[in-house]
């Protein structure tokens, strides 16, 4: 897997996963709007790349808007399922057990 990735590749990422997860959701752009307390237009405006300033600080009202982790949205797509099942199948304990590991 790519580890790296080209400001225009996670702005993609980004776009793609907002989107997969709004729809999953059942949410309209106008409801997801609504949740995180932004424009319509702003959230139009991510989904069809026309705004690619993006910042925790509007990441953070959409994933809430959506129920999801920020990671999420930076996911590469089609390997976010897999990813959240790997991680949802060890315990908190085991995650902090191997981060603290030694090198």
């Amino acid at each position: 897997m790519k580890i790296t990735h080209t400001q225009t590749e996670l702005i993609a990422m980004v776009r793609a996963n907002l989107t997969r997860h709004r729809v999953e959701a059942g949410l309209t752009q106008t409801e997801l709007a609504k949740r995180a307390k932004l424009s319509v237009g702003w959230i139009n405006d991510i989904e069809h790349g026309r705004r690619t300033g993006l910042s925790v600080a509007s990441i953070a009202p959409i994933c809430a808007g959506l129920g999801i982790h920020p990671a999420m949205l930076f996911l590469p797509p089609g390997k976010a399922a897999k990813m959240v099942d790997m991680l949802t199948t060890q315990t908190y304990q085991d995650l902090v057990d191997e981060t603290d590991a030694p090198v």
